[in-house]
C-alpha cells in the first residue's frame, strides 16, 4: 500500500493556568505512540514551560518540541479552555502538515499504517461510544489526515460558532458528526466504529478499575482496538494518582496495557 499521509504524530499541550500537570498517562501515550507506530517524528506542540512534572522530563527526549502560540480566540470567539484551544489547533496542524493527531491521553495499541493511504482514506476518525441505537458524536482524540483536507477546512470554518455552544466539546465531537452526515457522499472522511480508536465509554472506570470483572469486560471490549482513549478530563482525580508503582501494585486494564512499555 502506498502511504501518502505522512507518518508524523502530533501532540498538543497548551500551558494555560487551567491546564493539568502532565501525568504518567500522558507519558505512556507518547511512549507507546513512538514504539507502536514508529513515526518519522513526534511533534509536541507547546506554548511555554509546563507545570513542574517528572513526566515532562521523560517526554522531552521522545519528541521534537515545537513552541507555538495557542490563540485565546478564534474567528472572533473567545476561547476559555485549553481543550478548546487544542480543538482548533489540531485542525490547523492537520490542515497544514497532515499526519496523525493524538490526544495526550490516547494509548496506541496497534500501528495505523493501513489508514494512511489518502487515495482511499482522506481523513479517518471513529464514532464515540454510545448506548443509543445510533452514534451522535465523533471522537476527535485521534485523527489521521492528509494535508489540506476539505473536511478539515470546512470543520475549521464552523468552529467559531461551535465554540459559543454551551454543550461541552460541541465543536470537537458533534460538528464533525453533523458534517459526516452532510458530506458522506463526497467520501472526504472515513468514520470507523468506536471500537477502533475509542472503545470505552464513561459508564465505568474501565481503564483503572481493579475489579477483576471490570478488567475482564474491558479487555473483551478492546480486544480488536487500535487505540484506547483515556478521557483524562473526566477521570482526572484518578489519573493524577496513577504511577508506575501503582501499576506494579494494582491489576487494571491500564496496568496490563502499559506493562510491556514500562
Amino acid at each position: 500500500m502506498a502511504q501518502t499521509i505522512p507518518n508524523i504524530i502530533h501532540f498538543i499541550y497548551p500551558c494555560w493556568p487551567n491546564t493539568r500537570p502532565l501525568s504518567y498517562l500522558n507519558y505512556m501515550a507518547v511512549k507507546m505512540a513512538k514504539e507502536v507506530q514508529k513515526p518519522d517524528k513526534i511533534i509536541f506542540w507547546i506554548d511555554g514551560d509546563p507545570k513542574p512534572s517528572p513526566w515532562w522530563d521523560a517526554i522531552q527526549p521522545l519528541v521534537d518540541i515545537h513552541f507555538t502560540q495557542f490563540s485565546s480566540s478564534f474567528g472572533g470567539t473567545d476561547i476559555e479552555w485549553p481543550q478548546y484551544a487544542s480543538d482548533v489547533f489540531r485542525l490547523q496542524v492537520l490542515r497544514d502538515h497532515g499526519g496523525i493527531y493524538m490526544d495526550t491521553d490516547m494509548l496506541l495499541l496497534l500501528p495505523l499504517h493501513e489508514f494512511m493511504d489518502d487515495r482511499i482514506n482522506h481523513i479517518t476518525m471513529c464514532f464515540e461510544p454510545t448506548d443509543k441505537p445510533e452514534p451522535e458524536s465523533i471522537c476527535n482524540a485521534l485523527i489521521i489526515s492528509e494535508p489540506y483536507n476539505g473536511f478539515i477546512g470546512q470543520w475549521l470554518e464552523r468552529m467559531p460558532d461551535a465554540l459559543k455552544s454551551n454543550t461541552w466539546a460541541h465543536g470537537g465531537v458533534q460538528i464533525p458528526y453533523l458534517m459526516h452526515k452532510e458530506y458522506s457522499r463526497l467520501g472526504w472522511a472515513q468514520i470507523k466504529r468506536a471500537e477502533f480508536f475509542c472503545p470505552l465509554d464513561l459508564s465505568k472506570n474501565w481503564l483503572f478499575s481493579t475489579d477483576p470483572e471490570v478488567i475482564r469486560e474491558a479487555e473483551d471490549i478492546t480486544r480488536f482496538s487500535y487505540a484506547i482513549h483515556g478521557f483524562e478530563t473526566y477521570w482526572r482525580d484518578i489519573v493524577k494518582d496513577i504511577t508506575p508503582e501503582w501499576c506494579r501494585q494494582n491489576d487494571s486494564l491500564f496496568s496490563r496495557v502499559v506493562r510491556r512499555y514500562q
